[in-house]
Parts: C-alpha cells; structure tokens; sequence
C-alpha cells in the first residue's frame, strides 16, 4: 500500500471546536506518534494522503513507452487504467484479490524477460527518451516553439449535425473541425470544434494514435476520419 513516510495532520470533522488550553489526550498517548502539520512537511506540502489504491510504474529501462508498456500489459490479461508516454497508472480496489497482484508481477516479469531475450538475439530497440525521434508527448502541443492551434473563430450559435460530414484524416487539412480532438491523459484538446485544421496537427494525431494513446471527443475512436463542417 502507497503512503506517506510520514503522517500528516488530519482535518478536524466539521462543526469541531477548536483545542484550547492543556494536553491533548490522543497526543500523550504511549505508542502513537503525533501527527505533524502539513506545513512542517515542505516535500508533502499540500497533500493529506496518497491514494492507496494507485502505482505508477514505467520502463526503467527506456525501451517502452508508456503506451507501449500498457498494450504489453493488455496482451497478458492486466488492464490499467491510463498511460501517456512514459508512465502507467495502475488502479486497484476494494475487489482486488492477492492474486491479482500476482498476476501483475508475472506480466511485468514475463515483459522483461521478453525484453531481454529480443536484445540477447541482437535486436535493436530504441531508446523513449526526450531526445529521441520516436518521442511522442500528450501534455505539449509546440515543436520548435511553433503552436499547432490555429485561430478559432468565436461563436455562440451550435455546430448543427446536418453541417457535418466525415472524412478522412488524411483529407482533413485546410478543413474545420466539428468535434473537439482530446489525447488523455491530460486531457487537454489537441483540436477544438471549429478550428481549422494545420498539416502539422493532422501529424500529430497521427503519431499519438499510432503510438497508443487515447482520445475523448471524437466520434471515430480509430482516428481514421474526423467529423468536419460542410463549408
């Protein structure tokens, strides 16, 4: 289980008096360790606990991506419930049994022995770095400082569905989009609803989609087509 090294003072209940003069009880109480303020904790500033119930994990080694190390994952019956390029979120529950997580340590032990087998035949993989050619980021959208986004044109009325039609992505350049184009995580909109689409944000899908990662708002989950508005 994920926890602080440390405790941290627990809010008191709502409608708690405050303490006033004198010891308290639960602190003078042998065996117990107090509790410390948040703001004694510079490094846990902010937080009151750690989700229990959550790991991130991500290849040590550099060869897998995050997405990569989930469809590894998938294929040996462990779904988790996120990735972006480097970090896979696991999540249990209150249903989840020992066996489970055994389950997760053979899959991680069964990918790094197949990992080390392929470079003992003399296979090359590449390195995910951040100075790699095969770095593919959710959480920025600039490539040498040059904005992906084009201007949007600000309009309260809705996008109507009899002005849409779909097309494919490779037809989509000079186009305006009619939905919204989310990777997750961060969830933050690649494309937004009338927004015409660039060359270079057509790229980006392509490579976020072909390296693994998830999209919301989209009608095509495959992001082969995209909905556009008739003009």
């Amino acid at each position: 289980m994920l926890q602080p090294g440390q405790l941290l003072q627990q809010e008191p209940p709502a409608g708690a008096k405050p303490a006033t003069g004198g010891k308290s009880e639960a602190a003078g109480a042998p065996g117990r360790p107090e509790a410390l303020p948040a703001a004694a904790l510079p490094s846990a500033a902010g937080y009151t606990a750690q989700d229990p119930f959550k790991a991130v994990i991500y290849d040590g080694t550099g060869v897998l991506s995050g997405y990569g190390l989930q469809q590894q994952l998938e294929v040996c019956g462990c779904v988790p419930e996120m990735s972006d390029e480097r970090y896979v979120v696991l999540l249990f529950s209150l249903g989840s049994t020992l066996r489970d997580a055994e389950h997760l340590l053979q899959a991680l032990r069964q990918i790094s022995l197949e990992q080390e087998q392929s470079q003992s035949l003399g296979e090359q993989s590449q390195r995910f770095t951040k100075d790699s050619a095969n770095y593919i980021s959710t959480w920025n959208n600039f490539q040498e400082g040059t904005p992906f986004s084009e201007p949007i044109p600000f309009t309260l009325q809705p996008i109507m569905e009899e002005d849409t039609t779909e097309a494919s992505i490779d037809k989509c350049v000079g186009l305006r989009s009619a939905e919204m184009v989310i990777p997750y995580p961060p969830g933050i909109p690649l494309v937004y609803a009338g927004e015409q689409i660039s060359a270079a944000m057509i790229s980006r899908i392509k490579l976020l989609r072909d390296e693994g990662a998830r999209f919301h708002g989209v009608s095509d989950t495959s992001l082969q087509s995209l909905k556009i508005i008739r003009e």
